[in-house]
């Protein structure tokens, strides 16, 4: 329990220290913060806002916290997702550590480290650590 409250506690201190800064290529930036992207990124990817949806490939780690963060894309290195609403529909080619009130994983990863609500895992995974309620 004590790990688990580490995990969570480290989630959320990544929430609020992820700038609203988007430090990335062909960013699409839409009213309010709302962020698209729509192109290939080459490094890593570092985007916050109110809703976060990546469609594109992320070659490196991806960084993500928003009310609502959907990955659609494949992330080559880890990725780090915090939001109310989470959805990985995406292939994730290292680890995933996702906090969030609700989230799906349909994508394949290697791990999985996850604090939520509410947990649904319909993808391949190797290794699961998982706390829900």
């Amino acid at each position: 329990m004590i790990n688990m409250k580490k995990i969570i506690t480290v989630l959320l201190l990544l929430a609020l220290l992820l700038p609203s800064v988007y430090a990335v290529q062909n960013v699409n930036d839409q009213t309010g913060n709302v962020v698209t992207i729509d192109n290939d990124v080459n490094d890593d990817l570092f985007v916050s806002g109110n809703q976060v949806t990546i469609n594109s490939n992320v070659n490196g780690d991806l960084f993500a916290a928003a009310g609502d963060v959907v990955v659609n894309g494949n992330v080559t290195g880890d990725a780090y997702v915090v939001g109310g609403n989470v959805t990985v529909n995406g292939q994730i080619t290292g680890g995933l550590i996702v906090g969030a009130g609700q989230a799906t994983i349909s994508g394949k990863t290697e791990k999985i480290i996850a604090g939520c609500g509410d947990l649904a895992i319909k993808g391949n995974t190797d290794k699961i650590i998982a706390a829900a309620g």
